[in-house]
């Protein structure tokens, strides 16, 4: 095999390695959110265009006055600046969440408990 080889072959080994890594952490950081779900109220702030995605909507939100960020993909009637949506996160831990552009919130909820509800509110 020519050096030339065994550095393509590196190369390509490192690279399944990286996104096997991250496939592998998407997916439990999912399952940690689905397992110990919690919900606040996210705060849309910045969209940025994405060269294969398309366009990544930035948010906040706040769990025990502790700021947190997460993105999501662009929906159809997503609002930004300023669009107020659900945030799914981990109860045991608050970073790793999932937006719910599907599921925006209403206009007479105003905050959320310090540490989330439960389950989305009905009121």
């Amino acid at each position: 095999m020519k050096r030339k080889d065994k550095y393509y072959y590196f190369l390509l080994v490192i690279c399944i390695g990286v996104v096997a890594y991250a496939i592998r952490g998407g997916y439990l950081d999912r399952k940690e959110v689905s397992e110990n779900p919690r919900y606040t109220i996210g705060i849309t702030y910045k969209a940025s265009r994405t060269a294969k995605t398309g366009l990544m909507v930035d948010s906040y939100y706040y769990v025990n006055n502790i700021k947190y960020e997460t993105w999501g993909y662009y929906i159809d009637g997503v609002k930004y600046p300023n669009g107020r949506y659900y945030v799914k996160f981990s109860a045991k831990n608050p970073d790793k969440s999932i937006i719910m552009f599907n599921k925006p919130v209403p206009q007479r909820i105003k905050e959320a408990p310090k540490e989330g509800w439960n389950k989305i509110p009905n009121y």
